[in-house]
């Protein structure tokens, strides 16, 4: 007896038919799919017969889907329908076994209207894929013994099939009605099939739809979608919060792979307290808000209860208050939310300070009642890492913690834009302009004290600009438009004056800098040339004319010793001083500043060296050093974050990687993701003699020496002959001058050391002689 037996027609396209398992299933003829599956006859029957008055189930392709998009009302009844007889069950369950050692099975399917045995290969428990009679290759969904879609070829329906294996539970009979219920789904099907129709790799599901997903296919959150989606778009809507972001999304993933076991394991719920750590505006509460929305929605909390609290309405004046206090907000949290804001202010401030008895009760809830609430902590890092070390109670019960980073400037610009686009206003580019440079301005190390907040309290003020402008002309037609006029005067730019006139000094004291160095001829064109175009760049961004913005980034290129730290300090300060960096800061550092010890801590370096450097230059020397071939793990872990800082704050951080030509060459080509992200790239050649003399000469004078004509003649002598010695070469370029001059001083002191004279003159001490210079020479070889 194979798996369909005979049909009892109902009506044209709507017939009854009872499966080997002794379900009686109510089919649509077209497009070949069960409608609701009952255990009764009698039941079976009787929802038919309704079901026959519902329409005309011949005339539609998918019946059911066309209610539900034209005729809401008759959708809701059959719905409710469904809901009342329907029964869940696996159809075809004896294909397992019958499954061979290379996969193949044999199940029934429904082929051009006729029951078929037919040999198949298991793609996953439920999925298979068979060849037609036509020639034509199938994707099956075996638990129903449905054809879900057709391809001319192997590849392709195997393609497809791996695709979308992974996106539901296709061991459910009822996974069928998701195409219904969840129209987006099924059109992504068919983009997917599109994508392979067209020899196109197949898109992935969107998150959205994943979760949308998950939750039809899970009756005890089934209702609460629209909560998660309305909140799940608050949270992605908001400025940067990717770790946030992150940890949510394992959540979800946890739960989707909580429900692979039901019935099979015990139920348990996970210990979800939190630490949201950083500085005031960077959105900790908002986040906490949408937290408890999303916990509340995903079933693991009962109630949507988000109850926030601080020190004020916690702690009380006499003994057993705060003790009360803290009880009754736990009651009043339960099943939701208790967001605990600056929470570092309930640790005990003197003897006579009541916050520990709140920490006292607050732990142990947080143990008794885990499964019942979340805890969500708040405040400064340093503060909240002082208040765990102080209460270990609280490092064992906390499951997470979530370091709320300060925004950038440009998260800050996209801040106030967003601001100011949901009041209904728009800005031009050139206002835009302006404000990012006065968050800029404002900002220390990259970062912008008050964060969120602050930019807030400037679009008031603009805003305040605006409404005193138009004000004054009741005839103007543009009354939205945010103008320069507006955020000048709102962010007082009058009184800037000074400061740029402070930052063009700065820019012109770097170009006299780079000017007033020794040799680097080529270097210095290059670098003139970029850093002209670039202030013409920022020239036109602030008259609102758009282009390409040129990538900062570089590589310096060449032997040791030939300034190219010098340099990289020089552009950092001319960048700063061109309003281009929002302070120019310098931060050098190696392979050792940057590779951890153990998997995760190089990633944590990386980003922490970066973090310091925002705002100005990141110096990498011998940066090549950082690729320490194919087994160097760590090496890899710092490259990769790098080159993801490198685009993610390209607009307030330049790195500069530098070594020698050749092994950064060969760097650069193993991790192409530096050559998309670099924009200039400058040679640093060896010095020749005539470099070296000039610098040596430098650093006497440098070094508070003098030396005369004549000992000038004998120091050009003296590096000459080293030099045709040497081939020209002088191993460590500047640095060779340094040991060189060092030798020098070291010879004169030498020299007056042997002095008969009780005090020596002035004079004496500061004048080098022909024979302290010969004496250094010998040295350096």
């Amino acid at each position: 007896m194979g798996v369909f037996t005979k049909k009892h027609i109902i009506a044209p396209g709507l017939y009854l038919k009872q499966d080997e398992e002794g379900y009686w299933d109510i089919w649509q003829e077209k497009p070949q799919s069960i409608v609701m599956s009952l255990e009764k006859e009698e039941e079976a029957k009787m929802v038919a017969n309704t079901l026959k008055n519902m329409g005309e189930w011949d005339k539609e392709d998918d019946f059911v889907r066309y209610i539900q998009e034209k005729i809401p009302p008759k959708y809701q009844y059959f719905s409710e329908l469904k809901t009342k007889h329907h029964v869940s069950k696996r159809k075809n369950f004896l294909y397992r076994e019958t499954m061979s050692s290379n996969g193949e099975v044999r199940y029934m399917v429904l082929e051009g209207g006729k029951d078929r045995h037919v040999k198949g290969e298991l793609i996953v428990d439920g999925l298979g894929i068979h060849q037609r009679k036509d020639g034509l290759w199938a994707l099956d969904h075996i638990a129903t013994g449905t054809i879900l879609t057709k391809f001319h070829s192997y590849e392709e329906v195997r393609v497809f099939a791996d695709a979308v294996s992974s996106y539901l539970d296709w061991e459910n009979t009822q996974v069928l009605d998701l195409f219904v219920n969840i129209p987006k789904l099924s059109q992504f099907f068919k983009e997917v099939k599109g994508d392979i129709e067209k020899k196109s790799s197949p898109r992935v599901m969107p998150d959205i739809l994943q979760f949308q997903v998950l939750f039809a296919q899970n009756e005890d959150i089934s209702e609460r979608w629209k909560v998660f989606e309305r909140s799940w778009n608050d949270l992605q809507q908001m400025v940067g919060l990717s770790e946030v972001k992150y940890e949510i999304k394992r959540l979800i993933e946890q739960l989707r792979g909580s429900l692979r076991n039901r019935g099979k394991v015990k139920k348990r719920k996970a210990r979800l307290h939190m630490m949201f750590t950083g500085a005031p505006g960077t959105g900790k509460t908002q986040v906490a808000r949408i937290v408890s929305k999303l916990l509340y929605s995903l079933g693991y909390l009962e109630k949507n209860v988000c109850n926030e609290v601080d020190r004020s309405s916690i702690v009380g004046t006499h003994i057993g208050e705060t003790e009360q206090r803290m009880k009754s907000i736990i009651k009043k949290s339960m099943g939701g939310v208790l967001f605990i804001d600056e929470a570092y202010a309930l640790a005990k401030e003197s003897e006579r300070d009541f916050g520990q008895e709140a920490i006292d009760v607050l732990i142990k809830a947080m143990e008794d009642h885990k499964d019942s609430f979340v805890v969500i902590l708040a405040g400064y890092t340093v503060e909240m890492k002082k208040l765990m070390k102080m209460n270990t109670g609280f490092e064992s019960r906390i499951a997470q913690v979530f370091s709320f980073q300060d925004f950038t400037p440009d998260e800050l610009l996209d801040i106030s834009l967003r601001m100011l686009s949901s009041y209904g206003y728009r800005i031009g580019e050139e206002a835009k302009f302006l404000l990012l440079k006065e968050i800029k301005s404002k900002a220390k190390k990259g970062m912008m004290s008050g964060n969120a907040r602050s930019v807030e309290k400037m679009v008031d003020r603009i805003i305040d600009e605006l409404n005193i402008r138009i004000g004054k002309q009741p005839g103007l037609k543009e009354t939205t438009l945010i103008s320069p006029d507006d955020v000048e005067k709102a962010l007082d730019k009058n009184k800037d004056s000074e400061e740029q006139q402070g930052l063009k000094s700065v820019r012109d004291e770097a170009y006299d800098e780079l000017q007033s160095l020794i040799g680097l001829d080529e270097v210095k064109t290059e670098v003139k040339r970029m850093l002209n175009r670039l202030t013409i760049q920022k020239q036109k961004e602030q008259k609102g004319i758009t282009s390409d913005r040129a990538r900062l980034h570089m590589v310096f290129m060449g032997p040791p010793g030939t300034a190219k730290t010098t340099v990289a300090r020089i552009i950092g300060k001319f960048l700063k001083g061109a309003g281009i960096l929002s302070n120019g800061q310098f931060v050098e550092v190696s392979r050792s500043d940057l590779v951890g010890k153990y998997q995760g801590h190089t990633a944590t370096n990386t980003k922490a060296k970066v973090e310091e450097a925002m705002g100005g230059i990141l110096f990498i020397d011998e940066a090549y050093s950082l690729h320490g071939g194919e087994y160097d793990s760590f090496g890899k872990e710092a490259i990769a974050e790098l080159i993801a800082c490198m685009e993610n704050y390209k607009d307030n951080l330049v790195v500069i990687l530098a070594g020698y030509e050749k092994e950064m060459d060969e760097m650069i080509d193993l991790n192409p993701g530096f050559r998309s992200r670099i924009g200039f790239s400058f040679p640093f050649e060896n010095y020749t003699t005539s470099d070296i003399v000039d610098i040596s000469k430098h650093l006497i004078k440098k070094n508070n020496l003098q030396i005369s004509g004549e000992e000038e003649q004998v120091l050009s002598d003296c590096i000459q002959q080293y030099a045709e010695k040497q081939n020209g070469h002088f191993e460590g370029n500047g640095r060779w001058s340094s040991n060189f001059v060092r030798y020098i001083e070291d010879a004169q002191m030498e020299r007056l050391s042997m002095s008969s004279k009780e005090e020596i003159p002035e004079e004496e001490l500061i004048c080098v002689l022909k024979e302290d210079i010969k004496e250094a020479i010998k040295r350096m070889r």
